[in-house]
C-alpha cells in the first residue's frame, strides 16, 4: 500500500474540494466525486469495506462542517483549517522518509499488536535505517488495523484516517 500511494500514478484526490474559481478558494465538497474514490481505493484490493466507509464518513463530515460554516473557505494551496490530509501524507502520516535510496517506503518493518484469524493491529517502523540516520526516525511508528474481508487481509484502519465529529 505505501509503495502504491508513493508512486501516486492510481492514488486519488481524497479529498473531492469545490474551488470558487473567482478567487481560488475551497468552499466546499463535491459528495458525487465519492463514488470515484471509493472505486479507486476498492480496485487496489489493500483496503476494507470499513476503512472506506470510514473514509465517506470524514468527507461527509467536513462537508457539513463547511456547509453549516464550521470551518470557513480556505484558500487552494493552503494547508486545510481541519486535522485530515493537511500537511503530512496521508497514507503514511509522515511530511518525509529517512532516506531516499533505496525505496524507504519498500523497507518498512511491520510489528504485531495483536492478530487472529479475521482482525489484527499491527504497526510499522521504518527499516533497514542506517547507523547515521537521526534518533527521531528510529521512535516513528505507525498505527494500522487489519481485516480479513472475502478471504484477503485489508486495511481497516489507518493512523490519521479520523476527525472528530462534533
Amino acid at each position: 500500500m505505501l509503495l502504491w500511494a508513493e508512486d501516486h500514478k492510481e492514488v486519488p484526490d481524497l479529498l473531492p474540494f469545490v474551488i470558487n474559481r473567482r478567487d481560488s478558494t475551497v468552499t466546499g465538497f463535491d459528495l458525487d466525486k465519492l463514488k470515484g474514490v471509493d472505486d479507486s481505493l476498492k480496485t487496489t484490493g489493500f483496503f476494507s469495506k470499513e476503512f472506506i466507509d470510514n473514509y465517506n464518513e470524514i468527507v461527509r463530515v467536513l462537508y457539513r462542517k463547511m456547509k453549516d460554516r464550521e470551518i470557513a473557505p480556505f484558500p487552494t494551496g493552503e494547508v486545510p483549517p481541519f486535522g485530515f490530509d493537511t500537511d503530512t501524507d496521508p497514507w503514511c502520516d509522515c511530511q518525509d522518509v529517512p532516506y531516499d535510496n533505496p525505496n524507504a517506503y519498500g523497507l518498512v518493518d511491520v510489528h504485531i499488536i495483536e492478530l487472529n484469524g479475521e482482525s489484527g493491529k499491527l504497526y510499522w517502523t521504518w527499516g533497514s535505517l542506517p547507523k547515521n540516520v537521526s534518533a527521531d526516525w528510529k521512535t516513528v511508528a505507525y498505527k494500522f488495523n487489519v481485516k480479513k474481508e472475502d478471504g484477503k487481509w485489508k486495511i481497516s484502519y489507518l493512523q490519521g484516517f479520523e476527525i472528530k465529529k462534533a
